[in-house]
């Protein structure tokens, strides 16, 4: 950082803040300002403990790997963040720009220190996450969206029980262009939860896309939708159901009012 002054009794700011390990394919984290506040009841006791955080005007780059020179830029992060006993970190406030997209994230986490990325496998030195989420950078840059969509999560998560993980993720847009077609408006909801079936996790998708025109017709309406079931460490997906529904399909070719189909997959015990 590049200075270091106290704001009143329990609060120390640092300016132009500046996060990265020596791995050129790690993230990179930049803050104009950050505001450590201080435990004053610890403070009186001799024991210097930060009981918060906030970020002003952050900037996160994630590479996306080494070979790709793909990075997620997320921009203008403000967020509040405070540390409870137990090591719990919890997240409030947060908002920031990313793919086009304002962002908004609530939450808490346990027992971050547990977290673990997947090691690096090949593909140029990329690591899984890093491929998933390029995945999902290479969809977004081909939508063009009239206004910014929304973008909400909210999660729950335990670095020492990943099977314990609640999440939520909502998007939604009003019209868009991309090289399939055109759309008035899209909502996506996918959600995370522990099964108590199989002590597990289970998954939900919904996308809905109202208004979808290309060169070979219309739909008035998509929906598709999604059941998954993993394993408890999500190593393993165990079932995945998905059904389409679409109406009002208008094409060169046919026409018709409502249709329908379902897909189910799982995984045989050996």
């Amino acid at each position: 950082f590049s200075s270091l002054r106290l704001r009143g009794v329990r609060h120390l700011v640092a300016h132009d803040v500046r996060l990265r390990s020596g791995d050129t394919n790690a993230p990179l984290f930049t803050v104009k300002e950050a505001e450590f506040i201080v435990d004053y009841q610890r403070l009186k006791s001799g024991q210097f403990e930060l009981s918060g955080l906030r970020l002003a005007s952050g900037h996160l780059t994630l590479p996306l790997g080494l070979q790709t020179g793909k990075s997620l830029v997320v921009s203008n992060i403000n967020s509040d963040v405070y540390f409870v006993r137990g090591d719990i970190l919890q997240l409030k406030n947060f908002s920031a720009q990313a793919l086009g997209a304002n962002a908004h994230v609530s939450g808490e986490l346990k027992h971050l220190w547990k977290f673990r990325f997947a090691q690096a496998e090949t593909d140029g030195g990329t690591n899984s996450w890093q491929r998933h989420l390029r995945d999902v950078v290479e969809i977004a840059e081909q939508l063009h969206f009239k206004t910014p969509p929304e973008l909400t999560i909210t999660l729950q998560a335990d670095g020492a029980d990943l099977a314990d993980t609640r999440a939520t993720v909502v998007v939604r847009s009003e019209e868009a262009t991309s090289r399939w077609g055109t759309f008035d408006r899209l909502e996506i909801r996918s959600s995370l939860t522990p099964s108590a079936s199989n002590n597990g996790v289970r998954g939900n998708f919904l996308s809905e896309i109202a208004g979808f025109r290309s060169q070979l017709g219309l739909v008035e309406r998509l929906r598709f939708e999604g059941d998954t079931l993993w394993t408890r460490n999500m190593e393993q997906l165990l079932t995945n159901n998905v059904r389409v529904t679409a109406r009002g399909v208008d094409s060169r070719w046919f026409r018709f009012s409502n249709a329908s189909a379902e897909l189910t997959s799982f995984q045989e015990n050996t």
